[in-house]
This record gives C-alpha cells, sequence and structure tokens, in this order.
C-alpha cells in the first residue's frame, strides 16, 4: 500500500509537505514544500532541504535550530532545479561528456542546423565525419537498426492484411 501523504498547514495557514531522505543515527535529511499563497492569487511552491543533528535524551530530538546545513529555494530556484535535473540527470548518469538536450527547449533553429547536417549531399563525406568523430555513439546505431526494422515488420504485416 502506497504511503499517504498529508498536506499539514502551519499557525500562519503556510500548506506545507515534509519527506525525510535520510535518517540515520546521529543525523536526519529533510525535505519541505512550502506554498506561499499571495494577494495577487498567484501560489509559490518554495522547496527547503535540511541535515539536522539528533539530540540524545530521554528520547531522540532533531535539533532544528542549529542545522547541520540548510537551504531554502524559492519558486524561481526551485523551478530551475527541477529543469536541471530534467535536461541533464539521465545524460550525466549515462556518462556522456557533451550533450544538446532535445527537450522544448530544443527550438526550430536548432533543429534546421540539425537537418541541415544530415542532409549533406555527399553521404559518404558525412559518415565519414560522424565516424571520425564518434558522434553516433553505437547503442544508438542499433536503436536506430531495430526502429528500422519494426517499421519493416508493421509494412509487411500491413501488405500481408490486405491480400
Amino acid at each position: 500500500m502506497a504511503n499517504m501523504k498529508i498536506i499539514k498547514r502551519s499557525k500562519g495557514g503556510v500548506e506545507y509537505l515534509t519527506a525525510s531522505l535520510k535518517d540515520k543515527i546521529q543525523t536526519i535529511t529533510q525535505a519541505w514544500f512550502w506554498k506561499i499563497k499571495h494577494a495577487s492569487g498567484q501560489e509559490d511552491i518554495n522547496l527547503k532541504l535540511g541535515r539536522y543533528k539528533k539530540v540524545f535524551g530521554l528520547s531522540k530530538v532533531v535539533e532544528k535550530f542549529s542545522p547541520k546545513s540548510e537551504l531554502t529555494l524559492d519558486s524561481e530556484e526551485f523551478q530551475s532545479l527541477i529543469n536541471f535535473i530534467r535536461e541533464n540527470y539521465q545524460p550525466f548518469k549515462d556518462g556522456a561528456k557533451q550533450y544538446i538536450p532535445v527537450d522544448e527547449t530544443f527550438g526550430a533553429e536548432s533543429l534546421e542546423n540539425l537537418k541541415a547536417i544530415f542532409e549533406n549531399p555527399n553521404k559518404e563525406e558525412l559518415l565519414n565525419f560522424i565516424i571520425k568523430n564518434d558522434i553516433l555513439p553505437e547503442e544508438l546505431f542499433f536503436d536506430l537498426q531495430y526502429h528500422e526494422r519494426v517499421k519493416a515488420v508493421k509494412e509487411f504485416e500491413e501488405m500481408l492484411n490486405k491480400t
């Protein structure tokens, strides 16, 4: 069964959600979402991250007044962080040394430049350039072959269904 998340409200009326990210013997790392409502009707979501010492006595208490480290990102910084992770986590994890994110920021001009490279009329020169500069990783080459084969099988199935 999934953990139910409960949105809480501070004494000042600010809605928030918390999570423990890591709980070690002497420290705990926590995250908070804060929903800040403005008079204009706009709502901002802020993120607060903190690493806190646990104080031992009769019970374990998290010392929130003197954190080991704490960072609060305002709505703009938080959205930028989300975009940074979305665009860069997977290529970084996969070991890419250089890459161009192909997402909503990959505009028409970038697409036209990419098409112009591959529309080079001298295909042998283009292939030599791609091979020499190791532009296509091996897995992309195999993925392209796979998609071409899937397309050929679909076309063949359609031809069989027509007869």
